[in-house]
């Protein structure tokens, strides 16, 4: 049986601070796909738990390997995401990239690195992994903000290109929601709005069963809103 053929475990960590946010609205609609399609979903809210930030003392590479210098929810996540084929992160835009609740999430995987480096086959140099042998996943990032242009989030893709070429992870999808504010607004484009909340909702089931989402369904999740820049500007 093939891996994406058997049940996947989709680890969903959630990095915005507001519960009632256009964050969570976007994520509850893929969190709704990824249950749909028959996948194990632990769904963690970073604002419940308590998660130290990195101070890159190396304890978990020179004292303990493996094991974080801090006491707290880390080490519980971590196994969390060792046991999953599946890291989706979600978080608002942020100055451009993401909310530290987040950033403090990936900084705390650390302990999953081990010294050395190994080439990719793109030429990239990649961290050693502490435990290969539960290795073999993939990470998808989601963001929405408010700006109009899908390269105000050039910074998010790129950090995540890069944490999926250093942990060894494959990259499953970016779901990027431009315009975030006018999606309570379903009155002014009933059919629009629809469009992008099944399209989320088939994301997570992609999410399910394959463990990546496919470039349309990516593309119809950022449909814009606003008829051109000048609407934009009005709203």
């Amino acid at each position: 049986i093939g891996r994406w053929e058997m049940t996947m475990r989709v680890m969903l960590v959630r990095g915005n601070p507001r519960s009632d946010g256009h964050t969570n609205y976007i994520v509850d609609h893929f969190a709704q796909g990824v249950r749909d399609s028959g996948a194990f979903l632990d769904d963690v809210d970073l604002m419940k738990v308590t998660l130290k930030p990195c101070i890159g003392c190396y304890h978990c590479w020179t004292v303990k390997p493996g094991v974080c210098v801090h006491r707290d929810d880390g080490p519980d996540l971590l196994e969390r995401f060792l046991e999953s084929d599946v890291l989706v992160c979600a978080s608002p835009l942020y100055h451009y990239s993401i909310t530290s609740w987040l950033k403090t999430f990936l900084e705390r995987t650390f302990p999953l690195i081990a010294p050395g480096f190994t080439p990719t086959e793109t030429g990239f140099l990649a961290n050693n992994l502490r435990y290969p042998q539960r290795w073999n996943k993939s990470i998808i990032a989601i963001s929405c903000g408010a700006f109009r242009d899908l390269s105000n989030f050039a910074a998010v893709k790129e950090m995540f290109r890069l944490t999926a070429a250093g942990m060894s992870l494959k990259t499953g999808g970016f779901l990027l929601r431009p315009e975030s504010y006018l999606l309570p607004f379903h009155l002014a484009k009933p059919k629009t709005v629809k469009a992008v909340e099944t399209a989320l909702i088939q994301a997570g089931y992609e999410a399910g069963k394959r463990g990546e989402i496919s470039d349309e369904v990516q593309q119809r999740v950022a449909l814009p809103l606003s008829n051109d820049i000048h609407d934009f500007q009005r709203y």
